[in-house]
């Protein structure tokens, strides 16, 4: 019986492995592309890239709300 419930959890096992790989690397790619360090977490990523595109040139014509929140800090960015 192990034997059977093995084998049927591995295919589903490596397709949360493979995507889980894939969810890392877009995530190195966009902190890469932030221009932040590696070990940053994606809440630094995303307010580094939120705080870019509100004060880009066009950010005039930006609509754009955003509200993260955590346990510790809550981060609004408006710009509507």
């Amino acid at each position: 019986m192990y034997v059977r419930v093995v084998q049927v959890s591995v295919q589903p096992l490596s397709e949360v492995a493979e995507l889980w790989d894939r969810v890392q690397a877009a995530l190195v790619a966009l902190k890469h592309d932030c221009g932040l360090a590696p070990i940053s977490n994606i809440k630094q990523t995303i307010r580094a890239l939120l705080t870019r595109t509100l004060n880009s040139a066009d950010s005039e014509e930006t609509n754009l709300r955003i509200t993260l929140k955590d346990d510790v800090n809550d981060t609004f960015f408006h710009n509507l």
